[in-house]
């Protein structure tokens, strides 16, 4: 990673000058939150002229590490900002300083750093440039408005990372993404203190980077879906540059010797043929010029290798320009010098260097079910990161065509799952017995979560206005479970809990028991978890719930019975149904009509793009909410395809563009609500 360095005793002085005056009501929301933070009750007013007063000696290692300051401040609200010279020392009552050196209860992390925030100043320390960054992202999060303006909510902060790399993947090769777009993704990120970009160039479908010695390789011909899009190696010296401003390293993959196909369409070999690696060779060689990052991905996922000398002599390659190798595990033959990047269901010993990415690909996960994983994701099984686990990385496969490339973020839930990422990845630790369910209400993991998820949609709020954020908070809405009920087959069977609303039913002799479970999505068996019965064949769930209105309310619902957020080969719905499998919604009695799909009864197909088939990318269902009680009643079955037996409904505020919470309303089950 390019590194704009300081001296450690550099002492960067802004002065400001004019009144203060009152804050918002709260304190603000800090996502990731801080490792330790104190609110003073004090405001700092950004109603000023700033100065940053820099050594008269500080060169151009100074303007290197202010300008992205200044450009910050002026984001902040600031409306003008002076970078000069003089003696940082003698700050004075009213200014702001930042200097550098290190943090001893940090344990020497180059990014920690920590902030103080009064009436009269603040004060941003950290060992290094990267550390002073992330400060600067706190700093962002500290802003609120007050009558005559920009505030700082007045703070003591003392910050550092769980885990060293803390990063996410875009899949380039299948559906190109515009440098453009990357940056806005990649600008989000580094926001929210992450630090790596997994950069997957090539793929079966096309090879996406300039290989000078080798120009087939991104000929139009070779590839299928983009054809003539990929990125010069001028383009990518000025993005690692620019993603280097933001302290975001880049780490390439060329994937080999599978996921290969664009290779063998342009240059007529396979990769484990003598020429084919005379071919990579070369292009590793150009590949590790090209990008900083101290390491190269290999990929050597999904396939059979044959030849045994492959690995070896492409990780040598690497290894002789300086660089280490990454490879996915499972994956192989493995050398025992790499570094592991864990997919699916990768192992490792202790002693291995590993990067966890297990069940981290956004593709696969649903905007409510997802946001509770990432959250209770244990990263690398550890509450830390140590030199041997070294992170994680959440991954964007994005297997089916898109019509447009912004749809990538539209159709996957790429938003509130990096930031539910990006805190667990920055705080550490996690709830892994959890995984996609919730804790019981009153319990320390309940109790986190709903103050992340407070933290989560105040951002969503403030930060992602232009950007894909299907979601609203989800731990209030409680539900009734009750099954599994043997349908033998015929998914349109019909159980006691579409005739009345119990507290418990019989049916052929069984007495069935509620289960509690709370979202807007729930899971009742099958993909990451077991969710509520587990995996199986033949069986009809019901999810019950009441909610209460203070009055009568229009309002809209996201309904769904299948997360589409994957992008994969799922066939659309028939005409008038909302699934496959005969799922059906209630609300007081009367059927919710499912939509009125585009393309009806499709049979799914990789090169044919997804619609409107997810809730979370159409129009949400209006929905009358009578004064009192509402139940809500779901009808989930599921045949021989156990695989995504779920349903998603949650109440929400539409204005046409946005969903937010839905106020006036209270979600209840058990006695009581609505009986």
């Amino acid at each position: 990673m390019k590194i704009y360095r300081a001296s450690l005793s550099l002492v960067i002085v802004l002065a400001f000058c004019t009144a203060l005056c009152a804050a918002d009501e709260g304190h603000p929301a800090l996502l990731p939150m801080p490792r330790t933070v104190e609110w003073t009750g004090e405001e700092f007013s950004l109603s000023r002229t700033i100065r940053i007063v820099c050594p008269r000696d500080g060169g151009m290692e100074f303007l290197q590490t202010a300008a992205p300051l200044a450009t910050i401040l002026k984001e902040c609200g600031a409306t003008q900002v002076i970078v000069t010279s003089g003696d940082p020392r003698a700050p004075g009552a009213g200014n702001m300083g930042v200097h550098f050196g290190d943090l001893p209860d940090a344990g020497n992390n180059r990014e920690a750093y920590s902030l103080e925030v009064s009436a009269d100043e603040v004060r941003l320390f950290a060992p290094t440039p990267a550390g002073l960054f992330r400060g600067a992202q706190t700093l962002r999060q500290l802003v609120v408005h007050g009558e005559s303006g920009p505030l700082l909510a007045g703070s003591s902060i003392v910050d550092w990372p769980a885990f060293a790399l803390r990063g996410i993947m875009f899949d380039v090769g299948r559906n190109f993404i515009s440098l453009r777009l990357m940056k806005e993704w990649i600008e989000t990120m580094a926001r929210y203190k992450m630090n790596v970009f997994h950069f997957h160039l090539t793929e079966h479908i096309g090879w996406r980077l300039e290989i000078k010695s080798h120009p087939e390789l991104t000929a139009p011909e070779h590839q299928i879906r983009n054809k003539g899009k990929f990125y010069t190696q001028k383009e990518i010296r000025e993005f690692v540059d620019w993603c280097a401003q933001r302290h975001v390293m880049v780490i390439p993959e060329i994937d080999m010797p599978g996921h290969s196909d664009a290779f063998v369409r342009a240059t007529g070999h396979r990769m484990e043929s003598p020429e084919g690696m005379a071919i990579l060779s070369d292009v590793l060689r150009e590949v590790c010029a090209l990008f900083d990052a101290p390491f190269v991905h290999l990929g050597s996922d999904e396939v059979k290798i044959k030849n045994p000398e492959f690995i070896p002599a492409m990780a040598k390659v690497v290894r002789d320009t300086g660089k280490e190798v990454i490879l996915w595990r499972p994956g192989g033959p493995l050398d025992d010098r790499a570094i592991y990047q864990l997919w699916h269901n990768g192992r490792h010993a202790p002693g291995d260097r590993i990067i966890d990415s297990r069940d981290l690909y956004m593709n696969h996960l649903d905007w409510f079910s997802g946001v509770r994983f990432m959250f209770h994701k244990k990263i690398c099984d550890a509450d830390r990161g140590t030199a041997d686990l070294l992170g994680g990385i959440t991954c964007l496969w994005p297997d089916r065509r898109v019509t447009h490339e912004r749809d990538q973020f539209r159709l996957n839930p790429v938003g509130p799952l990096m930031l539910a990422f990006a805190e667990r990845a920055w705080r550490g630790g996690g709830y892994p017995e959890l995984k996609r369910s919730m804790a019981a209400p009153g319990s320390a993991a309940f109790d986190a979560f709903v103050d992340f998820e407070k933290r989560l949609v105040a951002r969503r709020d403030r930060d992602f206005t232009t950007k894909p954020f299907a979601y609203v908070r989800q731990a209030d809405m409680v539900w009734r479970v009750f099954g599994p009920f043997p349908n033998e087959g015929e998914l349109g069977r019909v159980f006691p809990p579409e005739a009345e609303s119990a507290e418990r039913y019989e049916h052929n002799g069984t007495t069935y028991e509620p289960i509690e479970a709370r979202g807007g999505t729930l899971l009742f068996g099958g993909w990451y978890d077991h969710g509520v019965f587990g995996p199986m064949q033949n069986a009809t769930a019901y999810a019950e719930t009441w909610v209460k209105a203070q009055s009568a309310i229009d309002a809209h619902m996201w309904i769904g019975f299948r997360s589409w957020s994957r992008s994969h080969r799922d066939a659309t719905p028939g005409a008038g149904a909302w699934d496959h499998r005969q799922g059906k919604i209630w609300l007081n009695g009367e059927p919710i009509a499912p939509p009125q799909w585009a393309k009806p009864g499709r049979k799914g197909d990789g090169e044919d793009p997804l619609i409107d088939e997810g809730y979370a990318y159409r129009a949400p269902t209006p929905v009358h909410l009578e004064m009192g009680w509402n139940r809500i009643l779901v009808k989930a079955p599921v045949g021989k395809d156990k695989v995504k037996w779920m349903c998603t409904a949650a109440l929400i505020a539409w204005d046409g563009r946005m969903a937010r919470e839905l106020d006036g309303v209270t979600w209840a089950v058990g006695s009581g609500a609505g009986r």
